[in-house]
């Protein structure tokens, strides 16, 4: 679309700021809280300690493989807690410790640090080996689409790639009216939350929680076995 300006000159029209979808969706909000998603998850990414170790993903999701809580199940202690060493170093003995090994103070926060440095390279290194017409398409529905089309774009990519992209699940929970924190965000209304909460709440149930098994916190490992070892 063209305008003639008072010289006569015909040049672009200016840009309508804001417009909305069909649905009441703000468009161009849409694609500014797609972008501060993805740079806010960049920027962590870039802020993380300078670990490099790994150059090829450690992370692959296969039919045998399908979700991020299946990888890795035939490692030895993988499913290992405090309270389950502890247990099995009774049984050992045929009596209980007069004081329980346990983690010293600040163990799990240095691991933490070194499991984000790891996980920040990780996805760094899926950015750069991993795009394809597709996702490009998938991701472009994320900004661009109908609000209905938008949730299922987001969730489409947090099921297919629960490790690699875990961005677009915080835009979902923004749209629920839920801050990463878990704090409330107070910025969205009741349906766009019903919308965002019914695709969570299908995405945590069908996809991203063990189904047989609680989460297990960094606190509950037994990180100091691994200090032992490497001592």
């Amino acid at each position: 679309m063209s305008m003639t300006d008072a010289t006569g000159k015909i040049g672009k029209a200016p840009r309508r700021r804001g417009r909305k979808g069909k649905d009441g969706v703000d468009n161009e909000k849409a694609s500014k809280d797609f972008n501060k998603a993805y740079d806010n998850f960049n920027a962590d990414a870039s802020s993380a300690s300078s670990y490099k170790s790994h150059k090829t993903l450690l992370i692959h999701l296969t039919e045998e493989t399908p979700t991020w809580f299946e990888c890795g199940r035939g490692t030895a202690t993988r499913d290992d807690t405090i309270k389950s060493v502890r247990r099995l170093s009774s049984s050992e003995k045929g009596k209980k410790h007069s004081k329980p090994p346990t983690n010293p103070i600040g163990l799990a926060a240095k691991y933490r640090k070194l499991a984000d440095s790891i996980y920040h390279q990780e996805v760094t290194l899926y950015r750069y080996c991993s795009s394809s017409k597709d996702e490009a398409w998938v991701e472009s529905t994320m900004k661009r689409g109908t609000l209905k089309d938008r949730i299922a774009a987001m969730s489409v990519v947090v099921s297919s790639h629960p490790v690699h992209k875990l961005y677009a699940l915080d835009m979902l929970l923004n749209l629920a009216g839920v801050n990463s924190d878990g704090s409330h965000s107070g910025q969205t209304n009741e349906r766009v939350s019903g919308m965002a909460a019914e695709a969570l709440t299908d995405l945590f149930t069908s996809t991203l929680l063990p189904k047989n098994r609680k989460l297990v916190g960094l606190e509950s490992r037994p990180l100091y076995l691994y200090e032992e070892r490497t001592s």
